[in-house]
């Protein structure tokens, strides 16, 4: 067994280091994005359901 640098055993341990600090970046931004989504998503059905307000009021107009 040699005693030294291994540039391959370098590597190995720079790769694995930017893979172990990717894994919080990759799982932080999914859950941003799925945040995000999630007020789009409300956001959409806030803008339905005045659209439906709107509409009820204009029948009960009518019905009168």
């Amino acid at each position: 067994m040699s005693v030294g640098l291994n540039s391959g055993d370098i590597i190995f341990q720079l790769m694995m280091m930017l893979f172990m600090i990717g894994i919080p970046i990759i799982v932080i931004y999914i859950i941003v994005k799925v945040v995000k989504m999630l007020r789009m998503n409300q956001g959409q059905l806030d803008r339905i359901e005045e659209k439906l307000n709107s509409l009820e009021e204009r029948m009960n107009d009518l019905d009168k």
